[in-house]
């Protein structure tokens, strides 16, 4: 096997660890997990993606933007994006635009 396919898949095998770490550690804490459940509240109460985006810029800026808060918004995503509710254009594509919003801040 090539030696740069090689160090990729240890790069990626250490973030898998690093993000089972990251799972193990925010699901263990109950005050983490409540604390973001609010943040969560806040910006799905927004009254447009931008606004939620903005919402996310701010706890980014003031490093509130935490992982119990990724992992929240990418489970809310994940279950999001099969439901009826999500099958029309308008909404598929709100969801896609928080999304990437989300996804700069966890690469």
């Amino acid at each position: 096997m090539d030696l740069f396919v090689l160090v990729e898949l240890a790069k990626l095998g250490n973030d898998c660890v690093d993000a089972l770490q990251a799972h193990d550690d925010t699901t263990g804490s109950l005050e983490a997990l409540n604390a973001a459940e609010l943040k969560l509240k806040d910006i799905l109460n927004s009254p447009s993606v931008d606004a939620a985006c903005r919402k996310i810029d701010d706890l980014a800026e003031k490093k509130e933007l935490d992982s119990a808060l990724v992992l929240m918004l990418s489970k809310a995503w994940s279950a999001a994006k099969g439901t009826d509710i999500t099958k029309s254009e308008v909404n598929d594509y709100s969801i896609q635009q928080a999304h990437m919003c989300l996804s700069f801040y966890t690469l």
